[in-house]
């Protein structure tokens, strides 16, 4: 009966320990604890809906998505420093590489992925911004590259307009 018990602390030890080092293993949940924040808004889009808004230009992507992810923070706003260390260790400890980075007077965009091959397993976007405040953007799925510009055009989401200036180097209408 003890070597039951004990097995069941370790095992409840063990659990305990994964689980605190899984939250901090993803972008996604360094940024889910704002999402009900007062002055944050947030926008998630996923499954089919999502596939067929890529896919109405008619073209025949080889880009799927599993979700959009936006969190957009007042311009006072910004992930806490402890975030941030927390956010640009995760980057590095996966291994994302710096796609962009655009600094002008209207603000500035960083866009970093995490890929195999060809293809873009993640992306993850940043802007700052007097204008329009602090967004974070997190797109998943098998993304190809050469079809990024064609399909965050397609996407028409306001909230993601940032990016399509980075990727075309040009303001969206």
């Amino acid at each position: 009966m003890k070597s039951l018990c004990k097995s069941v602390l370790i095992c409840s030890i063990l659990c305990l320990f994964f689980s605190a080092a899984y939250t901090q293993s993803s972008i996604d949940v360094v940024l889910r604890k704002y999402k009900n924040d007062e002055g944050v808004t947030t926008v998630k889009y996923e499954g089919d809906n999502l596939n067929k808004l890529i896919n109405k230009s008619k073209k025949n992507f080889k880009t799927q998505l599993d979700y959009v992810d936006i969190i957009g923070l007042s311009k006072k706003n910004d992930l806490s420093d402890k975030d941030k260390n927390a956010v640009s260790n995760i980057l590095k400890n996966q291994q994302f590489e710096e796609l962009i980075n655009v600094k002008s007077k209207e603000g500035k965009v960083k866009i970093h992925t995490l890929y195999q091959n060809d293809v873009i397993n993640k992306i993850y976007a940043q802007l700052q911004s007097e204008e329009f405040g602090n967004y974070h953007a997190i797109l998943s799925g098998k993304i190809h590259l050469e079809e990024l510009g064609d399909i965050l055009s397609n996407l028409n989401i306001k909230e993601l307009d940032f990016l399509k200036m980075a990727s075309t180097g040009k303001e969206s209408k």
